[in-house]
């Protein structure tokens, strides 16, 4: 009833979850922060939904603060998967660094950075992953994927 006079919006007959998304969305971060707290919701369900309604409303900027706001309870790959979801690979790229090595390579895959995942599987001395993005190399990839086998090489001759 407060939140309908304070910002003249029907929020009575929407869930919890809908009131924090439509609140995020709407760029009210620190009241859907409020509601978090009064009602106790969970980090990880707090953080899953707020980068869903950032993303939704295409709040890029407010996405980025928010990743860089404390260590994220969910892990970045959301990160990666909302921004992709909205079509968006620049953003999407931001936050795999921010992905522990294992995880990078598939990262860069995910995004359609195959130069970049085959760069992080030498850095990272594993030939299943460079062969993991020598897999997904099209005929368009004849250059990266001769790139690759050197870089097989390369590490096949240091062991």
């Amino acid at each position: 009833m407060r939140l309908e006079e304070e910002l003249k919006r029907p929020y009575l007959d929407l869930s919890l979850h809908d009131t924090i998304s439509q609140l995020t969305t709407e760029g009210n971060h620190k009241l859907a922060e409020q509601l978090r707290k009064e009602f106790k919701v969970p980090d990880k369900r707090f953080w899953w939904l707020k980068i869903q309604a950032l993303a939704e409303g295409s709040d890029w900027a407010e996405l980025d603060r928010f990743a860089k706001s404390k260590k994220s309870p969910i892990g970045y790959e959301p990160f990666i998967d909302v921004c992709l979801k909205h079509q968006n690979r620049y953003e999407a790229n931001k936050y795999v660094g921010r992905i522990p090595d294992p995880g990078k390579v598939k990262a860069y895959i995910k995004i359609g950075n195959l130069e970049q995942a085959a760069e992080t599987a030498l850095q990272q001395r594993s030939e299943d992953e460079l062969n993991l993005v020598l897999s997904k190399c099209t005929s368009s990839h004849r250059v990266l994927a001769e790139k690759i086998n050197t870089m097989k090489a390369q590490i096949s001759s240091k062991k």
